[in-house]
């Protein structure tokens, strides 16, 4: 069994010819059941990451579904997904993932169990000196925008195991999407590979203390969705942000747009931003919201480099903040009421949070349920 995986293991070098003219094994568990177009753009399904994780201490495991990027088919999902499964299987070879312990193996190989699918790993030969193993799932979907154009989304799953102490530490499902006509160039599609691994995947990985720990500074710490339009405790605010920008022609929760919080203290305009600490640096996706706790104070939120809100967050007390799409597409801010931000909360969804305490909200179907 070692020697006809690794046949199917491709590291830095470009192997497509002969991966792809091997049919697929037996399956030993069935094809992921993500939709891209129904993925959420973030997805935090299990965080039990609770110390900083090395690159050196990651292997990353991509899974690529042979049969669809060997099918026959000449219909446009199979020709996108073919130039995905060429891309992933060059992933290696790029220069930002060139400090990446990157393998890519045959999606029939994992199962609902992400210890299994570890152990399963393990078996075939993949290299277990790593503390962490990272498994990546991925979709494509492409759907006509008309003419000779598309709207492409490609979804990932991933799931972090640690062989030390045997446990599944993260779960978590993320999304982009762009607009492309009949052909993407090779390294385009590369290109694109390349940013959703570090900019989404590894990112929220290896820098969680950055991307989700509370700010010590201002004393930050997130809210959950429950608790969102409460009020805070006595000596800190609370923030709720909604993404209510309207993306035309763009699918649901098409991309994230993302915000700065800083101390009026620390920054006294955009470009000095830039330099400062910021209370809150986050992504917050088209319709959605986040809520987080912070000292009180004058602050000022940043979106982009030009558009500022003046905020003055009082204790005990929550601040309402909308982000929708102004006259001639412009960028709008603006606080809300109370009553406004109960309906916004009603039509959205938790930015980053597990929607365990919003069940009336499907979440995204995935290949790994259970440890």
């Amino acid at each position: 069994m070692k020697s006809s995986l690794s046949r199917f293991l491709i590291a830095a070098a470009w192997g497509a010819a002969s991966l792809l003219s091997i049919s697929a094994r037996d399956a030993a568990a069935e094809s992921s059941p993500m939709n891209p177009e129904a993925a959420r753009w973030s997805e935090i399904r299990k965080d039990d990451l609770v110390e900083p994780i090395k690159l050196a201490d990651l292997q990353v495991v991509v899974l690529l579904p042979i049969a669809d990027c060997s099918g026959s088919n000449a219909n446009n999902r199979v020709v996108v997904r073919k130039w995905h499964c060429a891309g992933m299987m060059r992933l290696a070879t790029h220069t930002s993932m060139s400090s990446v312990n990157l393998m890519v193996v045959p999606e029939d190989l994992a199962g609902p169990s992400v210890s299994e699918t570890a152990r399963r790993l393990e078996e075939e030969g993949v290299p277990t000196t790593a503390r962490y193993l990272l498994l990546v799932d991925w979709q494509v979907a492409l759907r006509d925008a008309g003419g000779r154009y598309y709207n492409m989304a490609l979804a990932s799953e991933s799931a972090l195991f640690d062989r030390l102490d045997q446990r599944w530490r993260w779960h978590a499902v993320h999304r982009y999407e762009r607009y492309t006509g009949e052909g993407m160039k090779p390294d385009e599609v590369l290109r694109d590979l390349a940013w959703m691994f570090n900019g989404q995947v590894l990112e929220a990985v290896l820098d969680r203390a950055k991307i989700m720990s509370p700010s010590e500074r201002y004393a930050m710490k997130w809210v959950p969705p429950d608790q969102a339009l409460e009020a805070p405790a006595p000596d800190r605010a609370r923030v709720v942000l909604f993404n209510d920008y309207s993306k035309v022609l763009k699918t649901y929760e098409f991309s994230p747009d993302r915000f700065q919080l800083l101390a009026d203290a620390d920054a006294g305009d955009a470009a000095a931003a830039k330099k400062s600490p910021f209370a809150v640096d986050l992504s917050v996706g088209t319709r959605s919201y986040l809520a987080f706790d912070l000292l009180p104070g004058d602050y000022s939120l940043f979106l982009g480099v030009n558009d500022r809100l003046p905020l003055k967050l009082q204790a005990g007390q929550t601040t309402y903040l909308r982000y929708y799409r102004g006259l001639l597409n412009t960028n709008g801010l603006e606080q809300v009421s109370g009553k406004k931000a109960a309906e916004l909360k009603a039509e959205q969804r938790h930015a980053v949070l597990e929607d365990r305490y919003e069940p009336g909200y499907g979440r995204t179907k995935v290949r790994f349920v259970r440890d």
